[in-house]
């Protein structure tokens, strides 16, 4: 958005905050257990290079 904001932005702008306002406080993602998160692993590397699945024929 450049220069001034124009009443459409400030529209926008209102209405998104609105929005926010009456979703209310955001409930925590998970449960605490008291325990550290456990990271995720990243999947295994898969031996196919990822252009071999792309070929077609």
């Amino acid at each position: 958005m450049r220069g001034n904001p124009t009443a459409e932005d400030l529209e926008a702008l209102e209405a998104a905050i609105a929005i926010l306002i009456a979703r209310g406080p955001a409930a925590p993602a998970a449960p605490d257990t008291g325990r550290p998160r456990l990271l995720r692993r990243p999947p295994a590397v898969s031996r196919t290079p990822w252009r071999m699945s792309t070929w077609s024929g």
